[in-house]
C-alpha cells in the first residue's frame, strides 16, 4: 500500500462523467455530485497485489491521527479518501 495525504484547507470535487476503464470493472454508484470539505486530509491510497491491509491500514490511521487539523470546536477531523486498488 502507498498512501500520500495533504492538509487542505479547501476540497472540492464535482463528477461530470464516468472515467474510461475496463469492461469487467463497474464503477460505483455516485450519491452526490459534488462535494466540499474545508480544513481537512485528502488521503490517495493505493493497494497492490500481496498487501497485508491490517497492519498497513493501522499504520495509515496513526499518520492521520498525528496530522489531523483539529480546532478547540471540532470534535471530529474531515477526512477524504481516494482508493485505487492495483
Amino acid at each position: 500500500m502507498k498512501a500520500l495525504l495533504f492538509h487542505c484547507s479547501k476540497y472540492k470535487i464535482k463528477v461530470g462523467r464516468i472515467a474510461n476503464r475496463p469492461k469487467d470493472i463497474n464503477p460505483e454508484k455516485v450519491k452526490e455530485k459534488e462535494q466540499t470539505c474545508k480544513d481537512c486530509i485528502v488521503v490517495f491510497t493505493t493497494i497492490e497485489k500481496g498487501d497485508n491491509l491490517s497492519p498497513l491500514c493501522l499504520k495509515l490511521i496513526d499518520e492521520i491521527k498525528k496530522n489531523e487539523p483539529r480546532s478547540q470546536a471540532q470534535k471530529h477531523c474531515n477526512t477524504a479518501f481516494c482508493t485505487f486498488i492495483e
